[in-house]
């Protein structure tokens, strides 16, 4: 789900999380050198940005997401409050990690979670391979049904 709303943008953006140069990712985009951006603090403030909402996505917590973007967790309540665009960028990354969360819940209510079976404390062990389990969350499948389905599971 694209971030910005403009293709070209949001694949520039894309290659500068990935880590090439603004220059090179401008010029890999079709436009010429010579109009490429140059390294300002914008710039810089626009990348940091891109490599902190790509990791929010990933994990939905702010503070892995501004670890695993190398930027502190207090820059993201000021781009807030002070970026007019990044606001709206955030949302899109938040509606995205709540999608995956989402698809993991319902994931973990179906199909279940695998674990080792214990026995006394320990892995139990059949012909030398751990045996697994499957467990299932009751409470997380009437949850899901009780958002998806209100007409029939809601209170």
């Amino acid at each position: 789900m694209p971030v910005l709303r403009n293709p070209r943008h949001e694949k520039f953006s894309q290659l500068v999380a990935s880590g090439i140069k603004p220059t090179e990712a401008y010029v890999s985009l079709s436009y010429s050198k010579a109009g490429a951006p140059q390294s300002t603090p914008n710039a810089h403030r626009i990348l940091r940005q891109t490599k902190f909402l790509a990791a929010f996505a990933a994990c939905g917590r702010i503070l892995s997401a501004s670890r695993a973007a190398q930027v502190h967790r207090s820059s993201h309540y000021v781009w807030m409050r002070n970026d007019p665009t990044y606001p709206a960028r955030f949302k899109a990354a938040r509606q995205w990690a709540g999608t995956m969360l989402q698809d993991e819940a319902v994931e973990r209510a179906v199909h279940g979670m695998r674990r080792p079976t214990l026995y006394k404390g320990r892995a139990v062990r059949i012909n030398g391979r751990v045996l697994y389990e499957s467990v299932y969350s009751n409470r997380l499948l009437i949850h899901l049904l009780e958002v998806l389905m209100p007409e029939k599971y809601g209170r």
